[in-house]
């Protein structure tokens, strides 16, 4: 790690991967709280956001623990007014 800045500034092939990796760490934020929002893990209130900030605080092994965790998606029940099977 005392070689990193040294070896950022010296290497595009880091440099840029640096950079990318941080560009959609950051973009994660939006899809990571309709995700748990979607999955009713996300109302609001002050413990929902320590524990979105809980997975969001550390790029790459945050997102990949709610991957891990995160609960199954809620059954949707089709509308009938959506079913165009005119059989």
């Amino acid at each position: 790690l005392k070689d990193y800045p040294a070896l950022f500034a010296s290497n595009r092939f880091v440099n840029l991967t640096s950079c990318d990796s941080m560009c959609l760490w950051l973009l994660l934020f939006r899809p990571l709280l309709q995700d748990m929002k979607w999955r009713g893990w996300f109302q609001g209130g002050l413990a929902d956001w320590a524990l979105f900030a809980s997975f969001m605080s550390v790029p790459f092994i945050g997102p990949s623990v709610w991957l891990a965790v995160r609960p199954p998606p809620p059954l949707r029940v089709p509308d009938a007014d959506t079913n165009t099977n005119n059989a």
